[in-house]
């Protein structure tokens, strides 16, 4: 199973509580780390997605709320990695990690490369993400590798012959990184929308939308979303 998590509310959290926007975001670590727990816990979750970070948010945030989200990604994610470690958990990252700060890309695929040995779930985690991005970054490649050739014309031609969903896939970040299809997708807060989260994977996700903030989202809660996706008749476009 590969369920995917859409962590909306975190700013909105903060403002509930009185507190500056960039608390909600520190609160908001605190529930991804239970998370993986909780999907290693129900064993049958074989893969675990979460967006920290759109690419929107990297275009359009203000430079203080930005400058401490990077700021946490340094500061907790040696915490967020002793807990994949414990869990067997290995971490895959996706994402247009070119636009962030390279401190904080080098740590990310650091924390990669450090548990790739891992063999337990997989838990990907989707920073400066956007979907349309995604796509846009397959096409970008598809057409460098036309332009590589000794023969372009050949090479496009060839190309459009042989494209298909398949191979286009593996152009893209989830597709490149082996990722299966999302079977279900929890969005905290609300908001009845993908944003684009996964948007190549998700043909036939189920969405389940949750009116919790994100940094009170609970056990309770989880399962009770694993709980209607149980119930879900799922068809595949059969």
């Amino acid at each position: 199973m590969h369920i995917g998590f859409i962590m909306d509310g975190n700013r909105r959290w903060a403002k509930k509580n009185g507190l500056v926007k960039t608390i909600g975001h520190t609160r908001g670590t605190d529930t991804i780390e239970k998370v993986v727990e909780w999907c290693v816990e129900q064993g049958n979750i074989e893969y675990a997605s979460a967006w920290a970070l759109a690419k929107k948010n990297v275009e359009n945030r203000d430079t203080m709320e930005l400058a401490h989200i990077y700021g946490l990604a340094l500061t907790r994610l040696p915490s967020l990695e002793s807990k994949l470690r414990t869990n067997n958990v290995r971490l895959r990252v996706i994402g247009n990690l070119s636009i962030i700060p390279s401190d904080v890309r080098d740590t990310l695929k650091r924390m990669e490369e450090r548990t790739s040995d891992l063999t337990g779930m997989v838990f990907v985690l989707a920073f400066a993400y956007g979907g349309q991005d995604e796509i846009v970054r397959g096409v970008r490649d598809l057409l460098a590798e036309i332009a590589r050739s000794d023969d372009p014309r050949a090479a496009a031609e060839a190309l459009g012959q042989s494209l298909d969903e398949d191979a286009f896939l593996l152009r893209i970040d989830t597709g490149r990184e082996r990722l299966p299809p999302v079977d279900l997708v929890i969005r905290t807060w609300g908001d009845r929308r993908h944003s684009g989260f996964l948007l190549y994977a998700s043909e036939y996700s189920e969405y389940y939308f949750s009116d919790t903030l994100w940094p009170d989202f609970d056990r309770g809660e989880f399962e009770q979303a694993l709980a209607w996706y149980d119930g879900c008749q799922r068809n595949f476009g059969r």
